[in-house]
């Protein structure tokens, strides 16, 4: 200014009061003023944020909270803890499914469980695939394959001996007993990719390709050599089926292809004259039942569980009664460990195979004749239920009808080592929604949310915990707690 010389305007420009490139300082009254910190939040609850104060630059340290709890968003997941700078799912909640080794209703002796990151954990007997290793029967060891369980995983199958993982490029990883699917080292190279799925039996594992092939390892009388019908699994399988200790290949142009062993003294072949048509196969034990596009029903295998439509008090004693009505009309079949049973359009159910594990349509108590329950099933039935000897079958009406071994809850009633106990049968007249069974007793669930059991006692069939005490210096199952209050 002319007349008064220099002046100074106040201005808003940006300034460093305290040498940190982080802060946003600006001029304020002709001072310079600290502003507001810079934000670094990267709205991740895993890592550190922070601000280089040299040159401003924002950093996320992804390691320092490692171990930190943390909520992953998903209710399913508790224990919830920060790795890598991510949220990773804790507890249970990182499991997604749990495999049991089993054969049909036969169970066995480990647990498989699938997470989230592709990784298997195992537990159960070591040897039948408890311990994620090979098991060794002759030298006793057990080579192990956890590091090839660690990621990758998407399926789990198996059979009552050995388990095998399905991995995301098709390729297979197998442990258990080592002559009973186990060990896959001599297919190894056709394993590599490929496998949609897997079905074992009691000493043999098969993989399904998805170009239609099948590939066989374990004990070669069960069906682990199937060289002799190589050249019909090399493509057109569509689906696969096995017995205790055989198998069955049902391919594209709905034929069968059959391998393995029959192990009793009667065995019914599959007829070449028949082998079309067929869009589904049921197995027990001992045999197949194969259903046609016509509604009708060919079988083959051992011939009093079933191999031949008939109803069988053993080897040499069996009737073919039954035989008319599987001509035409089913649509679904049943299988327990000794026998059939065929749901038809109607509302009817057909049963064949052992007469006393519900093959003959009667309940068989521990002591007498099988009592008949063919009247029952004539028609009104929706679904059919199968424990290891007998079978429930749920009407259309909400009631049930059990048939088979009284034992296995193949009569309405709980049953002891000492006898008969209470029956269900008035519970069971209305209001089931649904059954379950396990291997010796069933469950029903009704409309009002309450639950009826039957069958063996010490399996379920009380409603009751019970433990093994020694009494009179045996080990015998004591009822230990009831839980039937909390079931009504």
């Amino acid at each position: 200014d002319k007349k008064k010389g220099c002046t100074y305007a106040n201005n808003t420009l940006a300034c460093d009061s305290d040498g940190s490139a982080c802060t946003a300082d600006v001029c304020k009254g002709g001072k310079c003023t600290a502003g507001a910190a810079k934000s670094c939040d990267d709205n991740k609850a895993c890592t550190t944020d922070s601000c280089d104060k040299k040159t401003g630059k924002c950093t996320h340290d992804s390691k320092a909270n490692d171990g930190k709890a943390c909520s992953d968003g998903d209710a399913c997941t508790d224990k919830d803890t920060c790795k890598g700078g991510k949220c990773t799912a804790g507890g249970a909640g990182q499991v997604v499914d749990v495999f049991v080794a089993r054969r049909g209703v036969m169970k066995g002796y480990a647990f498989a469980a699938l997470k989230k990151d592709g990784s298997v954990v195992t537990w159960g007997n070591e040897g039948f695939g408890g311990g994620s290793c090979v098991y060794d029967q002759v030298n006793k060891t057990c080579a192990s394959v956890a590091d090839q369980l660690k990621s990758g995983v998407t399926k789990l199958f198996g059979s009552h001996n050995a388990l095998a993982a399905v991995k995301t490029d098709g390729s297979v990883v197998t442990w258990g007993l080592s002559n009973a699917g186990g060990d896959s080292s001599k297919v190894a190279n056709k394993l590599k990719s490929g496998v949609s799925k897997i079905v074992g039996n009691q000493g043999v594992l098969a993989a399904l390709k998805a170009d239609g092939s099948v590939v066989t390892w374990g004990s070669a009388d069960h069906g682990g050599d199937s060289s002799k019908v190589a050249g019909q699994l090399k493509s057109g399988v569509s689906k696969l089926y096995a017995t205790a200790y055989a198998f069955s290949a049902l391919k594209e142009d709905g034929t069968i292809v059959t391998w393995g062993y029959f192990p009793g003294p009667k065995s019914e072949p599959l007829s070449q004259k028949n082998n079309s048509g067929f869009v589904a196969v049921a197995t027990n034990d001992y045999a197949f039942a194969g259903l046609k596009k016509d509604g009708s029903i060919v079988t083959w295998g051992e011939k009093q569980y079933g191999g031949a439509i008939a109803v069988c008090e053993n080897s040499s004693k069996c009737q073919t009664s039954v035989a008319v009505k599987l001509k035409s009309g089913v649509v679904k079949v049943f299988a327990n460990q000794q026998a059939f049973a065929a749901l038809k359009k109607d509302g009817s159910v057909a049963s064949w195979g052992n007469k006393s594990s519900g093959g003959g349509g009667c309940i068989q108590p521990g002591v007498g004749k099988c009592v008949s329950v063919a009247d029952k099933l004539k028609s009104g039935v929706v679904k059919v239920f199968a424990s290891e000897d007998a079978f429930a079958a749920l009407k259309q009406d909400g009631s049930v009808v059990a048939w088979g071994m009284e034992s296995s809850g193949g009569g309405l009633r709980v049953v002891s080592n000492v006898g008969q106990g209470p029956s269900v049968a008035k519970q069971l007249q209305s209001g089931v929604v649904d059954i379950f069974a396990n291997r010796y007793a069933f469950a029903a669930l009704k409309k009002d949310g309450s639950v009826v059991t039957w069958g063996r006692d010490n399996s379920g069939g009380d409603k009751a915990v019970y433990r093994y005490m020694k009494v009179n210096n045996q080990s015998k199952p004591v009822k230990f707690k009831s839980i039937s209050a909390e079931l009504q």
